[in-house]
């Protein structure tokens, strides 16, 4: 028997082939991750037209200070550069990347340019390490968001059905406690945001996935685990970044949750492919595998497309419209009523369908004014300068800079709203009561210089009309058959939270709710 301690030869051999094969591998890796553009940060080129700076300087305190700055105090540093530079613009390092801080005077003139010079897709995936987290998915072809620009609008009116369908037996099965005399209290945050994955999920993937708890899980934590991944490197520095990746617990989750994604997707589109001339679906799934074109029909590219719609699409809507439930009970004495006046009335004349939720214009302007008080981030319109650009006041935006808009400070600034810190309901409404000219505009789904949660021109959020009819669709129900209140002596909205360049509402606030007695 060999002496335990005393390594033969043998070992030795395997030992040193082992070191050996482990940095080849890992500098296989980071040879290859440091070729990876989006690896490498921006070089640019000095701007010839100075650019104030908000915030602290980098070069000045080090980089991980000044990243640290901006995610405790992002949202004030954006008012403070928004107080000074409003008509023109001004840097600030945030806790990704240094940005170049635009007017919304200059919406127009970038709005329609082509992704080969200012890029959405660009900016999304390099901002959260889409090399890393396969957000670069995104890059890869525009079937994501051809697919939801035209058969996902086009399609709505169907849909809605099926949607009102799914949210009630969602919200049934939340509050299944619920009765007409004793209230039930649930967590908001974890209420909607199952019930709005569930009904997004119906119109992904169809029945009965949307209503399978695996799934849900998936659809809902991968948005999660791909930021976790983003959040553990985002102060490594890049060199280190290939190496660190391979042992973060956060790449583990992540890799997991998109193979469990795979593990039901691919096989569903498999079934698909094979009736697909007898027996074809209505949902976002069936569409894009009957649009993919070349390496798009790919199983695995087709499921982690699927994948990033499911994280564009439930969080924000989630968040959305938690943002007007809080607001629902702060104004419950003055607007419930109206809008469940309007509610009842318009389905008694014309049924529930996309043409009378469009007609409940009371119950968009809420929301819309929900939105304006509570936007999702106090930056939107974010895009990756790809070739010059030089602006109408003369500042030239160099290749590989990141740029973005002040969008919740536009939102609050006097000179576009009246009393713009007053929560007015039917602002919106009466602003398209105006004129016929403006009828069509104030919506909640409208874009404008002035209203950029969902950005503006052709790439704006391809997403948002189905996301609006969603949002209408779970208050609907909510306020016509349900009572819901704050609880005990509660009475004011719980305060939002601030972090990096992001604003979200309370996920750990209660409401209470009962079924309405039948009238």
């Amino acid at each position: 028997m060999r002496q335990t301690g005393i390594p033969s030869p043998l070992d030795e051999i395997f030992s040193a082939a082992l070191i050996f094969a482990v940095l080849s591998g890992i500098i296989a890796n980071i040879s290859y991750w440091a070729l990876d553009k989006n690896s490498v940060p921006a070089k640019t080129e000095n701007n010839p037209i100075s650019i104030p700076r908000v915030g602290k300087d980098p070069n000045a305190i080090g980089m991980a200070a000044a990243r640290a700055d901006f995610l405790r105090n992002g949202y004030q540093l954006i008012r403070e550069g928004y107080q000074k530079y409003k008509n023109s613009a001004f840097v600030v390092q945030t806790a990704d990347m240094e940005r170049v801080i635009l007017s919304n005077r200059f919406v127009n003139e970038l709005r329609s340019l082509p992704e080969d010079v200012l890029s959405l897709r660009k900016a999304m995936s390099e901002r959260h390490f889409g090399s890393y987290t396969t957000l670069n998915i995104i890059q890869l072809s525009h079937l994501q968001n051809d697919v939801c620009r035209h058969q996902l609008q086009q399609n709505l009116g169907s849909l809605v059905p099926v949607m009102y369908e799914e949210m009630k037996y969602a919200i049934s099965q939340r509050l299944a406690q619920c009765d007409t005399q004793d209230w039930q209290t649930a967590n908001v945050y974890k209420t909607v945001l199952g019930c709005v994955a569930q009904v997004t999920s119906r119109a992904f993937v169809g029945f009965p996935l949307c209503r399978d708890p695996k799934w849900l899980e998936t659809a809902v934590g991968y948005t999660g685990d791909v930021f976790a991944v983003s959040q553990d490197l985002r102060d490594k520095h890049w060199l280190a970044r290939p190496f660190i990746y391979m042992f973060l617990q956060s790449r583990k989750r992540l890799q997991a949750r998109i193979q469990s994604g795979r593990s039901m997707l691919i096989p569903l589109l498999q079934e698909r492919a094979d009736k697909l001339p007898e027996k074809p679906q209505s949902d976002l799934l069936q569409w894009m595998t009957e649009s993919a074109q070349g390496a798009d029909k790919s199983p695995y590219r087709l499921s982690d497309k699927i994948l990033f719609l499911c994280l564009a699409s439930i969080h924000t809507s989630s968040s959305t419209a938690v943002h007007v439930l809080y607001d629902l009970c702060q104004y419950a004495e003055d607007c419930v009523p109206v809008l469940r006046e309007e509610i009842t009335r318009t389905i008694a004349e014309d049924g529930l369908s996309l043409a009378s939720i469009n007609k409940m214009k009371k119950l968009d302007s809420f929301i819309k004014e929900s939105q304006r008080i509570n936007h999702p981030g106090t930056l939107a319109f974010n895009r990756k300068v790809v070739k010059p650009i030089t602006l109408s006041n003369g500042v030239r935006l160099p290749p590989g800079s990141f740029i973005s808009m002040p969008s919740a400070e536009i939102a609050r600034d006097p000179a576009n709203y009246a009393n713009p810190e007053e929560f007015q309901p039917w602002r919106f409404e009466q602003k398209r009561s105006v004129s016929p000219a403006e009828a069509n505009k104030h919506q909640f789904a409208s874009t404008s210089v002035d209203s950029l949660p969902f950005g503006m021109g052709k790439f704006a959020c391809p997403g948002r009309f189905f996301a609006a009819g969603m949002i209408k669709i779970l208050l609907i129900i909510l306020i016509t058959e349900y009572e819901f209140q704050f609880p005990g002596d509660q009475k004011e909205r719980p305060a939002n939270t601030y972090l990096d360049e992001r604003i979200a509402p309370s996920t750990t606030q209660e409401m209470q709710f009962r079924r309405r007695l039948r009238q």
